[in-house]
């Protein structure tokens, strides 16, 4: 999805007040998104295998835009 398509989508929603809670959640979603990959991109190598993760893993998921899941 490219940043023009889900900002169409997310302004798409109705002005309603559960088009707000909509737009509200998603946006909520999108700064915890953000805030998990910046946080696992700082893992040690421990902290990484401790969870089973290996860094080319870590550097994909720290890699995708806040708004892909």
């Amino acid at each position: 999805m490219t940043a023009q398509n889900w900002m169409g989508s997310f302004f798409r929603l109705t002005r309603s007040s559960e088009g707000f809670r909509l737009r509200l959640d998603m946006l909520l979603t999108w700064i915890e998104r953000s805030a998990q990959r910046r946080a696992l991109s700082r893992l040690d190598y421990r902290m990484m295998t401790d969870l089973g993760l290996n860094r080319a893993q870590v550097e994909e998921e720290a890699a995708k835009p806040f708004w892909k899941e």
